[in-house]
């Protein structure tokens, strides 16, 4: 078993890996890999699958993340064609690295499809919400992330949005797959972090703003509701500070939560893959 799968093998068992696991969001940067238009590339998920796994390749990720767009679920065509991806990408890779897939969340998929948040805007939501939970569960990921976008902020943690979230969540546990939320622009992600801990997922996956977060509000907010841990976002382009935030995060987090490292947001696709592989090196001192 590859170092990446054996990661996630150990959070399927309920117990924190020896390292945190690191998930980058290479999507742009697999264009550049594939030498094809990002819309050509989307259009054709053979090539996408493969070029996904290359770039994770070269920026050593340890798991295939995919989908991290939430206007995807909005066009059927689109999210048909991320739900081929996912199949060609994860079987390939399943032996070997982690498999995590994206999908709108509640808020925002209401808001893109009914262009309404409220309550009858979820509720109208809500059958898509599970049958694109369901199709994206269909592929086997270890982890499937729930996308908030900044609007989405301002969206009330309710009986509608808890309702939507648990006829997800409930999708997810029948496939035994790990449910996140992202929520885009998380300055304040100490306290997004409480804001959002009654939808009873298991992981805070914290938005690029985060990376400027105070790691100890943070892990304390974590520590306040029932996760099982948070994706940190970091400057992989800066290995010095990268290294520094996961190490201050890890030890303000404890033993009792998970820390896995992500890209602070999307890699472009001019990112310095040679700055990148440094600050993967520093990354992986990170041992407990």
């Amino acid at each position: 078993m590859s170092e990446g799968r054996s990661l996630f093998a150990a959070l399927a068992r309920g117990e924190t890996p020896p390292r945190p696991p690191f998930l980058p969001l290479v999507e742009a940067l697999a264009a550049r890999v594939a030498g094809y238009d990002p819309a050509a590339l989307e259009a054709d998920p053979d090539r996408r699958a493969r070029a996904v796994r290359q770039a994770t390749a070269l920026v050593g990720g340890d798991a295939l993340c995919l989908g991290f767009d939430p206007a995807m679920a909005a066009d059927e065509g689109r999210f048909a064609r991320l739900a081929d991806t996912l199949v060609r990408a994860f079987e390939p890779a399943r032996g070997s690295l982690g498999c995590v897939a994206a999908l709108a969340g509640p808020a925002t998929l209401a808001r893109l499809t009914a262009g309404d948040a409220g309550k009858e805007g979820l509720e109208a939501a809500r059958p898509a919400l599970t049958r694109m939970t369901e199709a994206v569960c269909k592929t086997r990921p270890d982890l499937i992330v729930f996308l908030e976008d900044a609007e989405a902020r301002g969206v009330p943690v309710d009986g509608a949005l808890k309702r939507a979230y648990a006829a997800a969540r409930k999708v997810a546990a029948y496939y035994d797959v790990a449910t996140a939320v992202l929520a885009d622009g998380w300055e304040g992600a100490a306290d997004e972090v409480r804001r959002l801990a009654p939808l009873g997922l298991d992981y805070a996956w914290l938005g690029p703003g985060a990376s400027d977060a105070d790691p100890a509000a943070v892990a304390g907010a974590l520590g306040e509701g029932n996760w099982r841990g948070a994706v940190l976002p970091l400057p992989l382009e800066d290995s010095g500070r990268a290294a520094a935030l996961a190490e201050i995060t890890r030890r303000c987090a404890g033993d009792a939560l998970v820390l896995a490292l992500s890209s602070a947001g999307p890699l472009a696709a001019d990112a310095d893959l040679e700055r990148i592989m440094e600050t993967k090196t520093a990354l992986g001192a990170l041992h407990r």
